[in-house]
């Protein structure tokens, strides 16, 4: 199936990054850009990972779609996204580290700030009711990187998870599959 539908998975998300990245402006270094479209690849490749781990863990569609919700809810606002990463309380923290939200969007945010040295903060307008406000420009991608608590040391780290989230719920489904249809041929489901 995986490879049935590899070229969709793959062409897609390259697609819509390769339209996106220079629209928005993200660093235009050619390198930069081939790292994201990497980091994208991967990332949606750890998703459909996830999809089939639910769909093999779950006896039907109804099931599937009752249950994927509540687990990825907490994994992207766990994830780096909403809440700022250190901000959560101790007890709640192990979470993060189960989001492949936390570790594309880190290798995300590093890949795009590291290196920069100069951000101009002359198109920064705040307005008048707010410019007593704690708001600052920041001027590096080192601050950026400070601003969003993602350490650059990081970056091959959040790769990797990101591989390991992938192979560990293939492996999972793999076996969650292989159980029901076990139990299929043995006539007790």
């Amino acid at each position: 199936k995986q490879m049935a539908e590899m070229p969709v998975f793959v062409l897609l998300p390259l697609i819509l990054i390769s339209v996106s990245y220079f629209l928005i402006q993200l660093n235009p270094d050619l390198e930069r850009f081939l790292v994201t479209v990497g980091i994208l690849e991967l990332l949606t490749q750890t998703v459909i990972s996830y999809g089939y781990l639910i769909s093999c863990l779950c006896s039907s569609l109804p099931v599937a779609l009752s249950i994927a919700s509540p687990i990825i809810l907490p994994l992207f606002l766990f994830g780096g996204l909403f809440l700022k990463n250190g901000s959560v309380p101790l007890w709640m923290g192990w979470i993060k580290y189960l989001s492949w939200f936390l570790y594309s969007y880190e290798a995300l945010v590093i890949n795009q700030w590291s290196g920069v040295t100069n951000i101009s903060c002359l198109d920064v307008t705040i307005p008048t009711a707010q410019q007593n406000s704690t708001e600052r420009c920041l001027k590096s991608g080192k601050e950026v990187l400070e601003e969003l608590n993602f350490q650059e040391e990081n970056f091959l780290f959040d790769i990797f998870m990101l591989a390991v989230l992938l192979v560990v719920m293939r492996l999972v489904a793999f076996f969650a599959l292989l159980v029901k249809t076990k139990r299929g041929k043995c006539g007790w489901c």
